[in-house]
């Protein structure tokens, strides 16, 4: 069974074995918000994902959780982001189906 490990602000999610885990364990998060290929969105309380655009077999899955998350990450010390990212507002299109 996946076990939650660690405290304060992290934590560590180990998904072995693998028959007892899902699709979601080849889910890593993005290094930037361009580069994702997944887009996560809630709905009613439950947390989605879909594409940005078509995805080849064996393409790594990335997904982009927002600023915050990626600052805690340490993703963005490096970067200087735009006033419109830091609010949290998409500078990327949502999803490849919405075309």
């Amino acid at each position: 069974m996946p076990q939650v490990r660690g405290g304060g602000r992290s934590f560590l999610v180990d998904a072995r074995p693998l028959e007892k885990s899902n699709w979601m364990r080849y889910v890593n998060c993005a290094p930037s918000e361009a580069e994702q290929n997944v887009v996560a969105f809630e709905r009613a309380g439950a947390i989605y994902y879909r594409t940005r655009k078509p995805i080849e077999a064996y393409e790594e899955l990335l997904v982009w959780y927002g600023n915050s998350f990626a600052r805690d990450l340490g993703l963005l010390e490096n970067r200087k982001v735009t006033e419109k990212e830091d609010k949290g507002e998409s500078t990327s299109p949502t999803s490849h189906l919405d075309e």
